[in-house]
């Protein structure tokens, strides 16, 4: 399940610009990439600044149904 979307997800990211991984253009593969990293940092500045935990699979509860009033 989310093991295999997570390496489809890395699959498609590393799949952005393979003409630059060919001919080794540096600018062009950072500025592709920039995002990643971008992304890294503010996934855990929120983490450590909101305390936030990740829920194990076993643990979320998907047989309750709320409905919104």
């Amino acid at each position: 399940g989310p093991i295999v979307a997570f390496f489809l997800c890395i699959l498609v990211i590393v799949g952005q610009d393979l003409h630059s991984f060919a001919t080794l253009n540096w600018q062009a593969i950072g500025i592709t990439y920039m995002s990643v990293p971008l992304f890294i940092v503010l996934y855990i500045g929120y983490k450590i600044k909101n305390h936030t935990r990740v829920i194990p699979l076993e643990e979320v509860d998907l047989t309750h149904v709320r409905v919104a009033k």
